[in-house]
């Protein structure tokens, strides 16, 4: 079984600023922002009429159309909060409104649409009866996860930008003793089957369609791919082949010691997880760093690329020992 480390959500680039951990310690990513299918942004009745990979209408999903997960509103409406989607989220912690990539800011009153991807938590919209958890690639990343021959029973660990949160006057916002955040592993995908436009086609089922890699201009793309979630894990067939982690220090990718990381960069991740001996693609011998001091303390850790959406890491018993361990820390187990 191969792991994929997969970045995820919103970044300084796409959305500006990081993804929530609540107080009660639930992580919640923040899609990033794909502001082209906003009604928004063109004059009124003349939105663009984006189509699926079948010819039928694509409704693009803005934020307000995700629901937060039920066990978020259970604790925000224990704290008073009455947030019931991820629109009323960015609301509250970003009152001045999302990012676009030249540091402006999207309007309040703006529909701010998303690119919902990947899709890991059956509560956050209304669902088949057959629905499981799926991912889109495409481009150079697909390329790179195809050239590594990921495939089937393969998993996904998807990792973002977070930062602490705090209630402060019954509102929620983020920590000032946290300004950095940490890389975090967020969720995870074991992969079932891939579908791509050569696929064949009875493998391609309707309620898929709310996914934006099937939107008809990427499905038709070279480089573009969905993976499908298996129901169950293959070593564990009570833990869905898909879902959401709560927060453990287990799952924070960015090394904490401040002797190893006196900076607190994020980018540098706990040499533990990532030893020499470890090959991970977009990353040289020289990124497992061992550095002594001037005052004779080895400082060591992992600088992690900013290159590459998709890390893929070669097949070890510690890697997959750690896995293991994370699914089992989990609320499914």
């Amino acid at each position: 079984m191969r792991v994929v480390l997969s970045r995820k959500g919103f970044d300084s680039s796409y959305g500006g600023y990081p993804s929530p951990i609540l107080p009660d310690g639930t992580l919640v990513s923040f899609p990033i922002p794909s502001m082209k299918y906003s009604s928004s942004l063109y004059p009124k009745g003349q939105t663009p009429k984006w189509k699926t990979r079948n010819n039928e209408n694509y409704h693009s999903l803005s934020y307000s159309d995700l629901a937060l997960p039920f066990s978020v509103k259970q604790y925000l409406k224990s704290e008073n909060l009455h947030l019931t989607t991820y629109r009323d989220l960015l609301d509250q912690l970003l009152p001045q409104g999302i990012l676009k990539q030249n540091k402006e800011k999207y309007p309040k009153e703006f529909e701010w649409t998303c690119h919902f991807d990947p899709d890991l938590e059956p509560s956050v919209l209304k669902r088949s009866t057959e629905w499981r958890g799926l991912f889109g690639q495409a481009d150079k990343a697909e390329l790179h996860l195809r050239k590594n021959h990921v495939g089937e029973d393969d998993l996904f660990l998807f990792f973002g930008w977070f930062r602490k949160t705090i209630l402060n006057n019954n509102k929620l916002e983020y920590d000032s003793n946290d300004r950095n955040g940490v890389h975090i592993i967020y969720g995870y995908l074991q992969i079932d089957y891939k579908i791509s436009k050569n696929s064949k086609q009875d493998i391609v089922q309707s309620w898929m369609n709310y996914h934006p890699h099937f939107r008809s201009k990427l499905w038709d793309e070279e480089h573009n791919a969905v993976y499908v979630a298996r129901k169950n894990l293959s070593w564990n067939d009570k833990i869905p082949g898909a879902g959401l982690f709560s927060y453990h220090p287990k799952l924070v990718l960015t090394e904490t010691s401040r002797l190893n990381n006196p900076k607190n960069l994020r980018t540098f991740w706990k040499y533990d997880l990532f030893p020499e001996d470890l090959p991970i693609t977009y990353h040289k011998r020289e990124s497992h760093c061992i550095e002594t001091n001037d005052q004779g303390f080895t400082q060591k850790y992992f600088k992690a690329t900013a290159r590459g959406q998709e890390f893929v890491i070669a097949q070890s018993t510690p890697i997959l020992d750690w896995v293991y361990t994370l699914l089992k820390l989990n609320k499914y187990h």
